[in-house]
């Protein structure tokens, strides 16, 4: 049983801080990246509106047309990624893991001390704390799952 402890503290609750961890950088990378393109299709279209103000007159029937269709698709494609970043609740799941990473962090170096006192009670007592809290955090996660894959994609409505 002593042997079971020891490996449940160095390897799995080890596991899921550094699981934690590592799923905070991916989501916080992927909120970054969504908002950098959301942005980027902004700035590309109101360059392409100033450009408009100063070559307007120059451009032929099609260029006129091409400038017109391409500032005007900016704005849905920033629409589009705005919505479907909301739809993935990014910043909701970096808060849940921050959580989730900060407790296996904080919880570690007190389970490896009541296993080095010979305090397998209270070491037993923790695991099967930790566990509880993990089941209920990958139950959330599931939820979440059912509950947004089966939704259509909204459109956004101005007004």
């Amino acid at each position: 049983m002593d042997q079971r402890l020891h490996w449940a503290s160095e390897q799995w609750v080890k596991g899921q801080r550094d699981y934690f961890a590592r799923a905070i950088k991916r989501d916080e990378w992927r909120e970054q990246r969504t908002v950098w393109f959301k942005w980027g299709f902004v700035v590309v279209e109101l360059v392409l509106v100033f450009i408009s103000l100063f070559v307007l007159h120059r451009l032929g029937l099609w260029g006129h047309g091409l400038l017109l269709v391409g500032a005007g698709l900016c704005p849905v494609a920033a629409a589009l990624i705005h919505g479907h970043a909301e739809k993935r609740a990014l910043a909701q799941h970096v808060k849940q893991y921050d959580r989730m990473h900060h407790l296996f962090a904080t919880e570690q170096p007190d389970l490896k001390k009541r296993l080095d006192d010979g305090d397998h009670g209270g070491a037993r007592r923790l695991l099967q704390h930790l566990s509880y809290l993990d089941c209920e955090a990958l139950a959330k996660n599931g939820d979440w799952v059912l509950l947004h894959r089966d939704w259509p994609i909204e459109v956004v409505h101005a007004g």
